[in-house]
């Protein structure tokens, strides 16, 4: 299991007095960041060394050299310092538990007590998973190996205001605003998770967890720069990306301020009234909103953009559905949109059904035939534990997910 909160150690001995300079508040690695952490540390060396082991899913707190995650690179004194003037990590993690498919879903417990759920994927492409023979060349392994990869997908608030009628987290309302470093450890942990369990390195983050990421801009577009941050976490902003409902244009135009990563919309109903029975927070048209993007995606220099749809069966997986996308998304232009079709992971609240995978293929192929655009029917992952799309809600192993908020009621 990761370890999620460091242990109280003895001091290691300096081999110097530590500095006397007064120190601000303790905070965590994450929170720091690469120049505070430089500061707090006194010396760009001995940050590196700590975040190169973040980076490789370990943990600089740790102490005992027969932990496999202590790393021996950092040294004596460093090790010290953080104990003294840096904070370990203010969560733990509950629960991991995993599908047939691979996929893990990590239950964290906040500082206040509250629940959040980060969910890892990998994908491992070679031999034994994609079903080729096993007398394939080493240079076919060593290729398949190269594109094998885990994706986390973070959360960025416990709960969240925009009620989407087919996602749970929406049922639970919004609680609070994850910080910078909240955001961050579940990229921390997932490296932890990958490194401890042998799963393919991690390339991707996806911001589809629980939450309106532009709801907590600030948060998100701190957490990113860490992310994206070649000291840090280094990862590259063209493999993050941000799902948004796209609350108003002005939330929208808050991808200004942030790195170069990938949009995603979450468009799910292209006609007005659908729109808003699906989200019924929207406040602004979908056309409103799409300007709002192609304004965006101009001033950054993007070249596509994804647009997302759960697909509802009868209610919005019809080809009137398809041809109101179409006509919804043309003037973005043929080669600028990625369309990805989310079967609805059912979530028991609502009575809906997933689309059957004939009206997912027929709507596929006229988005196809009618917009030019790459069109993705994606495969669930995750749905037997509840990890999948839409099925988040902080609650207790085991039990289906509406199960779970019922039992959290009766406890409070």
């Amino acid at each position: 299991m990761v370890s999620s909160i460091a242990a109280e150690n003895t001091l290691v001995k300096a081999s110097k007095p530590l500095s006397t300079d007064p120190i601000p508040q303790k905070e965590t690695i994450l929170k720091l960041g690469t120049d505070g952490l430089e500061r707090v540390l006194e010396g760009k060396g001995r940050a590196r060394m700590v975040w190169r082991a973040v980076r490789e899913g370990l943990d600089p707190h740790e102490t005992d050299p027969a932990s496999p995650m202590f790393d021996s690179r950092i040294t004596s004194r460093t090790r010290a310092i953080l104990q003294e003037r840096v904070l370990g990590p203010q969560w733990t993690l509950v629960q991991r538990t995993s599908s047939t498919c691979g996929t893990l879903k990590l239950l964290i417990r906040l500082h206040d007590g509250l629940m959040v759920e980060t969910v890892v994927i990998p994908a491992r492409l070679g031999p034994r998973s994609n079903g080729l023979a096993r007398g394939m060349s080493r240079e076919a392994e060593d290729s398949l190996a190269l594109a094998s990869r885990s994706t986390v997908c973070v959360s960025s608030q416990v709960g969240c205001a925009q009620a989407c009628a087919f996602c749970l987290t929406g049922t639970m309302g919004f609680v609070r605003h994850l910080s910078m470093d909240e955001i961050l450890m579940q990229v921390q942990l997932a490296l932890q998770k990958v490194r401890a369990e042998g799963l393919p390195g991690l390339r991707n983050v996806v911001f589809m967890g629980m939450g309106e990421p532009l709801n907590n801009h600030r948060a998100v577009r701190h957490a990113l720069a860490c992310m994206t941050d070649p000291h840090a976490f280094a990862l590259s902003p063209s493999f993050i990306t941000l799902s948004t409902v796209a609350p108003s244009p002005g939330h929208v135009r808050h991808f200004l301020d942030m790195p170069k990563i990938r949009l995603a919309w979450s468009v799910h109903g292209a006609a007005d009234g659908l729109r808003r029975t699906l989200v019924p927070t929207t406040s602004s048209s979908m056309v409103e909103l799409r300007e709002a993007f192609r304004e965006v995606m101009a001033q950054r220099g993007d070249t596509y953009i994804f647009i997302e749809v759960t697909l509802i069966e009868g209610v919005n997986d019809s080809l009137d559905d398809a041809e109101a996308l179409v006509e919804l998304l043309r003037p973005f232009g043929r080669t600028a949109v990625k369309v990805n079709l989310i079967p609805y992971n059912d979530t028991g609240v609502n009575g809906w059904m997933p689309s059957p995978s004939g009206n997912i293929l027929a709507f596929q192929t006229y988005v196809r035939a009618h917009g030019g655009w790459l069109t993705f029917a994606r495969t669930p992952r995750g749905r037997e534990d509840s990890s999948a799309c839409g099925q988040l809600a902080t609650g207790f192993s085991g039990q289906p997910q509406e199960k779970m908020l019922k039992a959290q009621a009766l406890k409070s």
